[in-house]
């Protein structure tokens, strides 16, 4: 739009022109026709000096009249071309030879000189033809080929360059218009586009600044740089960026690169404000060009708030890995301290169970073995959990017999059912069968919390154990374990409280039943991480239904398999017999211990030295050829551990491969790893079960023995 008007402009005052220069044109050629025309002179002067009058008040007028560069253009080129039209076609040979030879180029471009656009050149060439031709017709007296070969051909020739003339300057000027105008709007565009960017940069609600790139000189900084760091506008442009940091060493810094580079670069560093205080911060460079020379546009986050952060993260991390160590220790200082006097408590109360005490001293007895069973329950089910909670429980994939693991539960809580005057049965679905592969021992514990819970919480009635398979293929079986009671049931409010850790329906069911909330939470994790789900149904006085299946590899039930999963029962005198007269060292620092300790081993038949640490025990490996060490851990002087890799180390004996069974009252995760990287052969945990401790030294020994 801008550029149609400029034409119009150019039009209008060209046209101006124009008609200027046909006023003069005219008046000229009047001049011209008195000097050569000897007849009615006076009639072509005034022809000529009209023409001029009519273009003169045409240019005076044109505002009033209202007329546009196109149309004060028409009117030098109709009576122009009409006034000489008129003095060619009326003149004899010999006048019009004269004309024509002389001022035809001049007359004929006065008149297409006014002419832009093709259409009115185009017009301005008919209308010649025709006003000549129609005067040829009224007044010339000059032959065709006289007037053609003296002056026709030579104003058409004239006509014809000047058209393609005219043409060809209309576009050149069209092109310098529309150049001139595509550059100055460019130019405005480019003004307009920078004032944006600058306001962009100014306002910008991130600090930003502008730097050279060879000298990091500051060019430039927003608003939002100025208000946080204190300086002036002026007083930036006297700085490097160089000068904000705290630190001196600018090797590495990111900003005094020389390539121009669209990748961005990240740095931190410490920057000190006006006011001396120190912030940390972010920068994040970017090359571009500022007033035609490399730069960086780099951008300024305050990270100080997020660093304190992360150090509070990090310090809170530590603290929490420090509270879990914490934890641990206390978990393994509870255990060993706990477990030491039970040894001593539930050993001695063994021992006295065998001598001759009367009905009511056996009545004390078995409350003290109750009482430190249900504290052992305790103890154990801590520990688990925290097993569990450090991810640390394996689950296992072994072949094992279901109708025995069932039996074995079966055999451990059927005693306290009949205590209670409850019964405790056992049913098992003919399509289960009786050998899979999966974890026994994690299933033995999951049935003896659960069916253990149920009896605790059934006053009358029972409790029931069924299993039957839900569907199976050749490879894999999934069985529902639904252990039924019919005790005080759960309140449907309580129901998924009672899966938290430490919780119980009511603080009236912790003080009626005892225990620790642990064993349905301890329970639902183990089936959880064998992709099990534990569901449960209950309903108050009426009692409760815990279900949870399991998938299990199925293993083929042969007399093979039968043979190897049966344990075979040795009696106890044949034990006794292959294992009699053997010397046994015994490490214990703790005097009710080996004492302990000492009377179950010599009840055994078996030779015992005792060595109240470990460096004593070293020295006596020395000096007699064992059969076997039990060994504590936790001693004065040297521990189990350190002990064990000195009579490994062969230093201090010959017999340094002899049999090593630790006796612990930790029982943390990873003792027994712990146990076995230092050199021992076996471990069991204090209070320990005689029997266990039987099997244990005879399997360590036995073969041994067979070889000698």
């Amino acid at each position: 739009m801008k550029i149609q008007q400029e034409i119009s402009n150019r039009i209008l005052k060209q046209h101006c022109l124009g008609c200027k220069v046909a006023i003069v044109v005219n008046i000229l050629w009047g001049v011209f026709n008195y000097f050569i025309i000897e007849e009615n002179k006076w009639v072509y002067v005034g022809i000529n000096f009209a023409a001029a009058t009519i273009i003169a008040l045409a240019i005076m007028n044109r505002e009033r009249l209202k007329l546009n560069g196109e149309v004060l253009g028409m009117i030098p080129m109709l009576t122009t071309l009409t006034a000489f039209a008129y003095t060619y076609n009326t003149v004899d040979l010999e006048v019009f030879q004269k004309m024509t030879y002389t001022h035809a180029a001049v007359f004929i471009g006065a008149g297409m000189f006014l002419l832009w656009h093709i259409k009115y050149s185009i017009l301005a060439s008919i209308y010649a033809i025709i006003i000549n031709l129609a005067f040829y017709m009224l007044f010339c007296t000059i032959s065709v080929n006289d007037y053609l070969i003296n002056g026709g051909i030579l104003i058409g020739t004239v006509a014809i360059f000047m058209i393609v003339s005219i043409q060809v300057r209309y576009k050149l000027v069209l092109s310098e218009i529309t150049s001139q105008k595509a550059l100055e709007e460019s130019r405005l565009e480019l003004k307009a586009s920078e004032e944006q960017h600058r306001l962009l940069f100014e306002k910008n609600p991130t600090p930003m600044l502008i730097c050279s790139l060879e000298t990091l000189q500051i060019l430039a900084v927003n608003d939002l740089v100025i208000s946080k760091y204190g300086y002036s506008r002026e007083e930036f442009m006297k700085m490097t960026i160089t000068d904000l940091h705290k630190k001196i060493d600018y090797s590495d810094v990111i900003l005094h690169t020389k390539e121009i580079s669209a990748d961005d670069n990240i740095s931190e560093w410490v920057h000190v404000l006006k006011d001396s205080s120190e912030i940390d911060v972010e920068l994040i460079a970017k090359s571009i060009k500022y007033d035609e020379r490399p730069a960086r546009l780099v951008s300024i986050n305050d990270v100080t708030e997020v660093n304190k952060y992360q150090d509070q993260l990090i310090a809170s991390k530590q603290e929490a890995e420090k509270s879990k160590e914490l934890q641990g220790q206390f978990l393994s200082n509870m255990s060993h301290e706990i477990r030491t006097p039970m040894n001593g408590i539930m050993g001695i109360t063994r021992i006295l169970q065998k001598s001759n005490l009367n009905k009511e001293q056996h009545h004390f007895l078995n409350a003290i073995i109750k009482s430190s069973e249900n504290l052992m329950v305790i103890i154990n089910d801590v520990l688990d959990f925290s097993k569990i909670e450090a991810g640390k429980v394996v689950i296992e994939n072994e072949r094992f017999d279901l109708e025995d693991a069932l039996d074995v539960v079966q055999e451990i809580l059927v005693v306290k059912a009949e205590e209670k005057g409850i019964y405790l049965t056992v049913a098992k679905d003919e399509k289960v069968p009786r050998f899979i592969s999966g974890d026994s021992v994690r299933l033995n514990q999951i049935l003896i919390n659960l069916v253990g819970n149920a009896i605790k919480f059934t006053e009358k009635g029972g409790v029931s154990i069924k299993v039957h398979a839900l569907h199976s293929d050749e490879d894999r079986i999934k069985l529902r374990f639904d252990i039924r009671d019919t005790g005080i049931g759960i309140p449907s409010d309580k129901i998924d409280s009672i899966f938290q850790s430490f919780t119980q329906a009511s603080s009236s069911t912790t003080r009626t039943h005892g225990g620790t909330g642990l064993g349905l939470t301890i329970s639902k994790q183990l089936i959880e991480m064998q992709n099990g789900i534990l569901a449960i149904e209950s309903e108050e006085s009426k009692g409760s239904t815990f279900s949870f299946d399991l998938e299990f590899d199925t293993a083929v039930q042969t007399e093979k398999s039968e043979n190897e999963l049966r344990v075979v029962a040795r009696s106890n005198d044949k034990i006794l017999g292959d294992l009699n007269g053997i010397d046994i060292l015994l490490v214990e620092d703790h005097p009710i211990n080996q004492m302990l300790a000492i009377k179950v081993l010599e009840d055994w038949g078996f030779n015992v030295d005792l060595a109240e640490n470990g460096l004593i025990a070293v020295e006596m490996v020395g000096q007699k050829a064992y059969d076997l060490i039990l060994m504590d851990i936790s001693m004065p002087e040297m521990d189990g551990y350190e002990a064990t890799r000195e009579i490994r180390s062969g230093k201090h004996c010959e017999n340094s491969d002899l049999p090593i069974v630790a006796m612990t009252a930790s029982a943390l995760i990873g003792e027994n790893q712990k146990c076995y990287k230092a050199g021992m052969n076996d471990y069991i945990t204090k209070p320990f079960d005689p029997q266990n401790l039987l099997e244990k030294i005879y399997n360590q020994v036995s073969s041994k023995l067979k070889t000698a």
